[in-house]
Formats: structure tokens, C-alpha cells, sequence
């Protein structure tokens, strides 16, 4: 093949160069890589062509003695971008050049792209937060990043002078490692946890992530990331904290609301000392837990309740007295703080333990009960065959369990308070009604007689005056006897005559004893009666009291119209309903018109007297009937009672209400 034909076939970059730096001939190939024409190239120096930062380089390298030569530099392309070739040529004797050239651009953007995502990775590795490394077989670092020095305190320098067993505690490379230090292994990933040595001697966790480095095949080291726990740690162990806390307030809590819970039920003195140190022993726990209150006539504690302890010995210890001369510092150690511990092999508690239990104890503590901030007793928590301390969740609810029982110790002496002032007050009612019956029953004696004409003739005027002091007599007298009836209803002294009452006759006595009042207003009472005879096992003079009071209240508060009363049976028992066309009562008063001393007008003009009693004993009346009562009322309309009693009355719920 001549030489123009192998110019021209050519795909290589082939070119001659004249000692004037032009191109003398060219392959085809140099259109198809720069997009000049071969005459375009010819026109010019080749050096014009040559990226401006490569020419320097490559006028040299022609230059250059040694031949051939090889060198890279940049050609522009027609379109302004630059492409890059790589040369070997040759100078003539001549002065003239022979040179190939090979189009490595891709190649160069191929090399670019490699470093730049080296570069990147470089850095991503160096400046990671996580440790990064990378070890041989053998365990000897080759790459660590820069978290190496802030993780471990060694510096990378140091770390590359080192092998994992520096710092890897053996009990991990015994149990974790061995598979990354051996080529060849199976496993080719892991996660696990470790801990390491940091410099200054700490114990660092890490979480880490390894996988095993083929090259060509072959197994030839290890990477890790490692993740610093340290924090993660720290957070977990005070959340088990906060846990553990948690489980324990509720723990705590339970057993609170359960001590609570079993003191309220009962406001008595005894029953509350007896619960107080039975809780203590089941909710601490203990072997044993007495009360001691301070008497301050005797200048000393005695024990009034215990809870561990065999018969006999209680018997022992309730005899006994502890003088305040006798552990003063006890009590005066109670006064300012609230609990006191003491175990027998602290020597100075071993006194108190002999004092307050003889019988052996190992353990006791002292929690003291107040009053308004005063010491009045101790509650005591025992061991008698442990000898430990008491935890400091067992005090808390010891703690607990005190502020609880001072407080259900100091309701039970309200109550008592309360009681023997009610009880006081009862019979200073009932002392005074009967005092203030029996003078106003010979008034209104006389007054009869002198209606009567017994002592002579009154004139017109005199009668009249003398109705409205009987009228008034009478109406301070059922005053009286409503007191009395409240009295007696508040000391629980109403007993429950139950027999069996026939429906229609006891309507037909209520009847006739109400006929006078009702014929006074000149108002009519109708009685609605079932067909059917209707029974009661009742207390007969305590539903006619109810029925009364109703049909007077009815009476009382109805100018014109009609009273109705009816009974028929109704879900198993009898109600009985008293209906007026009176003056209703307003709906907000109708919670309070059965609270005593309650009227709905408390006007000093009101059109009707009384002392707001009837409802109420009503309403208690019924109650020990075990029935209902309720009302329904619109005011300008009328009201309606309806009062519902079971076939038979309850003695049970009677008698509840005479020693409630």
C-alpha cells in the first residue's frame, strides 16, 4: 500500500509536521476527532491549536534531545471545546516531525470522574462522625479517619502504628472477632457491639458494621464502620432509671390507694388503729407493726394497736409504758424528722429495738403520726429474722401510709367530737320540746275552756281573740312536736312497729282526721282508691304521719281547687300520690324543700308558718319505710308527691339507719 492510501485508511491520528511548525499531512481521522477540515489544520501553525496551558510542555518535548517522544496535551476543537491526545513522534533529520496521536478524552473524563469520586470518598471517610477503618488479617490497622482520635483519643498516626488487640478488650476478640482475623472466612459481613480501651482508659461502645475486602478474588483485610454508643448508652441507662422510678412510684401508688382505700371505710378509733398496722405489715412488707400515742397526762407512749404478734404477746405489750424520760432522743428526733431506722447492728438502736420489742427484732423503723403539725404518736415497722435495712421504696410508703393514717386518726376524732356533740345537742331538743309542750298544752287548755264559757260568757271580740291565740298555740305546738320528731330521728330512736296495714281503712283514718282541715279552706278531697284490696307489712302511725303531712302540706298551699290523693300498686309495692291545684314550687327549690329548716319563702311576710321541718321528716319516714318519694311541681299549677313503699318493709335497712 503507497503512503497516501495509508493516510487516508488510516483511523489513527497520523500527521507530518514541516519545520515551520504547519502540518505537512494529515489522516482523514483529524476531521472526525477536532471537526476541522485538513485543510483548516494546514492553514495554521499547530501550535494554535495547542491548549494554551500545554504549549510551554509541549514545544519542549519536540525540542527535547531524546527521541521518540511521548507526551499529553490538549487540541481545540472547531466547535471551542478541547479535545485530549495522546502523541509519539519522532524528529527528522530534516527538521521535519513524524507523529501518531490517539483521541483519550473519554478516557481523561473516565480518570476525572475516578479521582473526583476518590477525592469525595476521601473525604466523606476522613470526616465521617462515625469511626472508619480498615485493618488486615493480621489486626493491624491500614486506614483509620479522622473520628478515630475524638472516639479513642489516639491520634490517626497512632492508630496506624496499631493492632485491634491494643484496644479491643480479649473477651470481644474472643467472642466476636475471630472471623475478621483470618482470610478465607465464611462470613464475609457482621453487625455487633463492642466495647474498646479509649487513652485515657475508658470504656467506649461501639456499634460496628464489617465486611470483609476481596481483591481479585482474594480476601486481603477488613472495613468497619463503627458507630460511637457512648450517648445511646447514657440515654437507655437513665431511661432504665426513669423506668425502674416509674415502676416504683406506681408500685408505690398501688399500695397507697390501697391503705387509702381500706382507712376510709371506717371513722372508729379502733378499727382504724386495728387497719392501720395490718396494712403496714401486708403493703410494706413486714414481720410486725404496732401504734404508740402519746398521752400527755402520763408524759408518755403507750401501745394501742399491733399487728405480727401472737396473742400472748400482745397481752405483754399493751401493759407497757415508755416515758418520755426513758427515749427522749426518739421522740425528740421524731419531732423533726419523719422517719427514724434503726437495726441491730447499729449499737445505738439496739435499746430502742429491746424497748419496743422484747421478743427479738433485727430491724424497726419509726414513722411518726401528727396533728396539725403536732407529734401525737409512732407507727413502728418490724423485722424480727431479716437483718437489713429497709429499702427506700418501703420507706416512702411508710412515709405515705403515716400522712394517711394521721389524717384518718384525726377524722375518726372529729367524728367522735361531732357525735358526743350531736348526741348532746339531741337531748338538749328533746329536753326543751317536752319542757316547751307541757305549758303551751295548758294554755290551749284554758283557751278551750274559756271558749267554752266555763269561767263565764265572752263576748264576740273575746272569742275571736281567743281563736287566734289558740290558732297560734297550736301552731307553735306542732312546731314542737316536728322538733322532737327531728330530734329523735337524729339519735336514732325511732323504732319500726311493722304490721300488716290494709290500704283503704288506713286512707279511710286519714280521711276523717283531715276532714276538719280541709272543710276550713272549703276545699274537696278526692280519694282514688284500686277496686282491688291492697296490703302493707308497714309501720302503720309512720306512713299515717307521711300521709298527713303531705295531704297538710297539700292544703296548706292550695286556695281553690282540689286535693287528690290515690294508691295503687305499682312495680311490686304501692304508691301512694297526693296532687294539689296549689302554688306550686319552683323547679330550682325542689332539691331543697326535704333539707330541714328549708322553705322556698323566706320572707318575714311568707303566707305560711312552720320551721321547713315536715318534708324532711317526711322524706325520713319514708326512708326507714324503705320507699321513695319524689315531686313534681309547676309553679301556678300544682304539685304532686308521689310516695312508693315496698310490700314490705325492710328491717335491715331500719335498723341501718338506727345505728348508721
Amino acid at each position: 500500500m503507497d503512503r497516501d492510501r495509508f493516510f487516508a485508511l488510516s483511523p489513527e491520528l497520523l500527521a507530518t509536521t514541516e519545520p515551520d511548525d504547519r502540518f505537512h499531512e494529515l489522516s482523514p481521522a483529524w476531521t472526525r476527532c477536532l471537526g476541522w477540515t485538513l485543510d483548516e489544520l494546514r492553514a495554521r501553525p499547530w501550535i494554535e491549536f495547542v491548549h494554551p496551558d500545554d504549549v510551554a510542555a509541549t514545544r519542549a518535548l519536540r525540542q527535547a534531545d531524546t527521541q521518540p517522544v511521548h507526551f499529553v496535551n490538549r487540541y481545540r476543537h472547531k466547535d471551542g471545546s478541547y479535545r485530549w491526545l495522546s502523541w509519539s513522534g519522532s524528529r527528522m533529520v530534516d527538521g521535519t516531525s513524524y507523529a501518531v496521536a490517539r483521541d483519550i478524552t473519554e478516557a481523561k473524563r473516565t480518570e476525572e470522574a475516578l479521582r473526583e469520586s476518590e477525592e469525595r470518598y476521601r473525604e466523606l471517610f476522613d470526616n465521617a462522625k462515625d469511626l472508619n477503618y480498615t485493618h488486615d488479617f493480621a489486626g493491624n490497622f491500614t486506614a483509620v479517619n479522622n473520628a478515630a482520635e475524638r472516639i479513642s483519643g489516639y491520634s490517626r498516626e497512632e492508630a496506624l502504628q496499631m493492632n485491634i488487640a491494643q484496644i479491643v478488650p480479649p473477651e470481644y476478640l474472643d467472642a466476636v472477632l475471630p472471623w475478621v482475623l483470618r482470610a478465607g472466612a465464611e462470613t464475609t459481613t457482621a453487625t455487633y457491639e463492642l466495647e474498646i480501651v479509649a487513652k485515657d482508659g475508658r470504656r467506649v461502645p461501639l456499634e460496628v458494621n464489617s465486611r470483609v475486602i476481596f481483591r481479585a478474588g482474594v480476601p486481603v483485610g477488613v472495613q468497619g464502620i463503627a458507630r460511637d454508643l457512648t450517648e445511646q448508652k447514657r440515654i437507655e441507662a437513665a431511661l432504665q432509671v426513669q423506668r425502674e422510678q416509674l415502676r416504683e412510684d406506681v408500685d408505690v401508688t398501688a399500695a397507697l390507694a390501697r391503705v387509702g382505700s381500706e382507712m376510709i371505710t371506717s371513722l372508729a378509733t379502733p378499727v382504724v388503729l386495728e387497719r392501720l398496722c395490718r396494712l403496714t405489715t401486708e403493703v410494706l412488707p413486714c414481720d410486725a407493726s404496732h401504734i404508740y400515742l402519746w398521752q400527755p397526762g402520763e408524759e408518755a407512749y403507750v401501745p394501742m394497736s399491733g399487728h405480727g404478734h401472737t396473742p400472748e404477746q400482745w397481752e405483754a405489750m399493751r401493759v407497757m409504758k415508755f416515758p418520755l424520760a426513758l427515749i427522749r432522743p426518739l421522740h425528740e428526733q421524731l419531732e423533726r424528722e419523719e422517719l427514724v431506722q434503726v437495726r441491730r447492728a447499729d449499737a445505738r438502736g439496739r435499746r430502742a429495738l429491746a424497748m419496743f420489742r422484747p421478743g427479738g427484732t433485727n430491724a424497726i423503723m419509726f414513722v411518726a403520726l401528727r396533728r396539725a403539725g403536732e407529734l401525737i404518736g409512732v407507727l413502728s415497722a418490724s423485722y424480727l429474722s431479716r437483718d437489713e435495712s429497709f429499702t427506700p421504696q418501703q420507706l416512702r410508703i411508710a412515709r405515705g401510709i403515716a400522712q394517711l393514717g394521721s389524717f384518718a386518726l384525726e377524722n375518726a376524732r372529729l367524728v367522735e367530737e361531732l357525735e358526743r356533740a350531736d348526741s348532746f345537742r339531741s337531748d338538749f331538743v328533746a329536753t326543751m320540746s317536752h319542757e316547751l309542750r307541757n305549758p303551751l298544752t295548758v294554755i290551749m287548755g284554758y283557751n278551750e275552756l274559756l271558749l267554752d264559757g266555763t269561767f263565764g260568757a265572752v263576748s264576740d271580740e273575746q272569742a275571736d281573740i281567743l281563736r287566734r291565740a289558740n290558732k297560734n298555740a297550736l301552731e307553735l305546738l306542732d312546731l314542737v312536736n316536728a322538733t322532737l320528731d327531728l330530734s329523735r330521728f337524729e339519735s336514732r330512736q325511732v323504732p319500726l312497729n311493722q304490721e300488716v296495714v290494709a290500704i283503704d281503712t288506713l286512707l279511710d283514718e286519714v280521711g276523717a282526721e283531715m276532714q276538719a282541715v280541709s272543710r276550713k279552706k272549703q276545699l274537696a278531697v278526692q280519694w282514688e282508691v284500686s277496686s282491688e284490696p291492697i296490703t302493707l307489712s308497714t309501720d302503720p302511725v309512720k306512713l299515717r304521719m307521711v300521709l298527713k303531712n303531705l295531704i297538710g302540706n297539700a292544703i296548706k298551699f292550695t286556695d281553690e281547687g282540689q286535693i287528690t290523693v290515690c294508691a295503687h300498686t305499682r312495680d311490686g309495692g304501692v304508691e301512694f300520690r297526693v296532687s294539689d291545684t296549689g302554688i306550686g314550687i319552683p323547679s330550682e327549690a325542689l332539691e331543697l324543700i326535704f333539707e330541714p329548716f328549708r322553705q322556698v319563702d323566706h320572707s318575714p311576710t311568707r303566707r305560711s308558718g312552720g320551721a321547713g321541718l315536715g318534708l324532711y321528716i317526711v322524706r325520713r319516714l319514708v326512708e326507714m319505710l324503705s320507699g321513695t318519694i319524689t315531686v313534681d311541681s309547676e309553679v301556678g299549677k300544682g304539685s304532686s308527691f308521689s310516695v312508693w313503699l315496698p310490700r314490705r318493709a325492710h328491717r335491715a335497712h331500719a335498723s341501718g339507719n338506727e345505728s348508721a
